[in-house]
């Protein structure tokens, strides 16, 4: 199993990075100070039980495209 976890600087601010090699594809997690971005592997509706600040991308395989999705995210909210 593969398993790597970053810490990434933007800004004044960090990310906590995440990537865990399961069977076929990767589950990722960016965590940051106020909530965080998840993969397809993880489920909103249990996010939204807990009023977890949550976002779900979708077709990403590793950090680097995690978060260029996160950055197109936050580009429309």
């Amino acid at each position: 199993m593969v398993f790597k976890h970053k810490k990434i600087n933007i800004g004044k601010k960090h990310v906590e990075a995440i990537l865990i090699g399961l069977q076929k594809k990767n589950l990722i997690l960016l965590k940051g100070s106020k909530g965080y971005v998840m993969c397809g592997y993880l489920n909103l509706k249990v996010a939204d039980k807990f009023e977890d600040v949550a976002v779900k991308i979708v077709g990403v395989s590793n950090i680097g495209q995690a978060l260029k999705a996160l950055y197109y995210t936050l580009l429309i909210l």
